[in-house]
């Protein structure tokens, strides 16, 4: 069985999500932004990988009423 990585979604992001269901714009793109807040360790830069793992997220991104324990 595949790990559904929706599960480590924040409460900010759910609410969010449920305002735009709330507000009729469910079937509307959204964009958002994937970021990290600091470079690690105090480090002068950073290097970007794994985008392609990240758009294949967003792109199958989903949950189930059972895994949300309502």
């Amino acid at each position: 069985m595949k790990r559904n990585l929706a599960l480590l979604t924040d409460f900010y992001e759910l609410t969010m999500s449920n305002g735009y269901f709330k507000d009729n714009r469910h079937n509307q793109v959204a964009v958002f932004d994937v970021f990290f807040r600091s470079i690690p360790d105090e480090g002068g830069y950073a290097i970007f990988a794994g985008l392609e793992s990240i758009v294949e997220y967003i792109k199958n991104l989903s949950l189930i009423r059972r895994q949300l324990n309502f």
